[in-house]
């Protein structure tokens, strides 16, 4: 049985308007990380949550494509 949210998902993307129709949008999520030398990084405690609202956000505003490189997934 399909999930719930997805009719409404689809409801809630016509409702939208096209605002990003034609466009092709990529989206990275999760932590980040910077190299200081070959041992040592910073980094922070990301969970992704932001990207997955971005993500959300470009399918209702009817973005074209949507790459979420398999890195992040």
């Amino acid at each position: 049985m399909a999930s719930p949210h997805r009719p409404l998902l689809g409801v809630e993307r016509a409702l939208r308007p096209d605002l990003l129709e034609g466009r092709c949008v990529l989206i990275t999520l999760g932590a980040t990380r910077e190299c200081w030398d070959a041992a040592h990084f910073l980094s922070d405690a990301l969970t992704g949550q932001m990207g997955l609202a971005l993500l959300r956000a470009a399918f209702l505003l009817r973005a074209d494509k949507i790459h979420l490189p398999l890195a992040y997934i």
